[in-house]
């Protein structure tokens, strides 16, 4: 990932857990569905490129089996997408 951007760092008022840490990121990805049968393109094309915006929330959670704390992916949203040009 090239640009990281971290929104928020929120305490779990909710649930009293670990703080939960809201991550923004951008990726590339080629825009193209093909049909498994054939390979026919129903959508997109091999040269369409998109940037897409993600959001994921992340908390720490204590493994009492291992003593470790690990991360948790507890939500991730596409955010948006546009051309890539």
């Amino acid at each position: 990932l090239g640009d990281l951007q971290v929104l928020s760092c929120t305490p779990d008022h909710v649930n009293k857990g670990a703080p939960i840490i809201m991550v923004h990121f951008m990726c590339q990805q080629i825009n193209c569905v093909r049909k498994k049968e054939t390979g026919e393109i129903t959508e997109g094309s091999e040269d369409d490129i998109r940037a897409y915006s993600y959001v994921a929330a992340l908390q720490r959670e204590y493994d009492e089996e291992t003593g470790e704390l690990n991360w948790k992916i507890i939500d991730f949203m596409l955010n948006g997408a546009i051309a890539y040009l």
